[in-house]
């Protein structure tokens, strides 16, 4: 899958650890900045909780586990005003993640994750 990673030449921000704080407030890890290809477009998936949903972007990343309700934005770190950077509800055109897939290449060595926002 070395090939891919040619296709991931857009940045991202990642907001992973989603955790409730007890009053159904999230709170997340520190925002990374990650190579990804992002796709504008919509594809049926099924959701965390099996329900069939459709995307309003397709994500894919060859570096980075993801989690179900962790956020991702299209851009850099630079792009998102430093206030915002611990809420990424806060940030438009940040996006939750519905759902992900991980997939191992022949060897297992290299994985391909593929996401749902």
């Amino acid at each position: 899958m070395d090939f891919l990673a040619e296709s991931f030449n857009q940045k991202a921000v990642y907001w992973g650890s989603p955790s409730t704080d007890g009053f159904g407030k999230l709170s997340f890890a520190d925002a990374i900045e990650i190579d990804v290809r992002w796709e504008e477009r919509q594809e049926l998936f099924l959701s965390a909780t099996g329900k069939e949903e459709v995307s309003r972007a397709v994500v894919y990343s060859a570096s980075q586990d993801f989690e179900n309700d962790g956020y991702l934005f299209l851009g850099e770190l630079t792009d998102i005003d430093s206030g915002d950077l611990d809420t990424p509800q806060n940030v438009t055109n940040a996006y939750p993640i519905r759902g992900y897939y991980k997939k191992p290449d022949i060897g297992g060595n290299v994985y391909f994750r593929k996401v749902w926002l």
